[in-house]
């Protein structure tokens, strides 16, 4: 289910090796880092996306951006069975690198901060969508 995993994603009449490319690339409004990030690995696409000038508006739309992406990657057949064998479950996007707002942190700093879970959430709405 990581947005790491190597599937083409469609955006920008480009073609991306991943989601993370695709989400870093949406990041700016600038054709040229677009292509660049196309060129990356995905480990390298989210620490150049670190350093990035990030569009104005990035704030109120990177929700939109990530279900978008998370859509285009689960139309694959493939990846649409991996997501709709997972049944009913609760899908969270846990990691211990305090991320709270796409997923929810088990470390100990973040143990009693209840994580938002957002992308869980987009995978399972696209599940029930299926």
């Amino acid at each position: 289910m990581s947005n790491f995993f190597p599937v083409n994603i469609q955006s920008r009449h480009l073609t991306f090796p991943s989601v993370e490319h695709a989400y870093v690339a949406a990041k700016s409004t600038d054709k040229a880092v677009w292509e660049h990030v196309a060129t990356l690995t995905a480990g390298q696409a989210k620490r150049f996306g670190r350093e990035l000038e990030i569009r104005q508006d990035w704030d109120e739309r990177k929700l939109e951006f990530m279900t978008i992406l998370v859509r285009r990657k689960f139309a694959h057949p493939f990846m649409m069975k991996m997501l709709q064998d997972t049944g009913g479950a609760e899908i969270v996007e846990g990691n211990f690198w305090h991320d709270n707002f796409w997923g929810n942190c088990s470390c100990s700093k973040c143990v009693n901060i209840p994580g938002v879970n957002n992308l869980g959430r987009i995978l399972m709405e696209i599940r029930d969508d299926i």
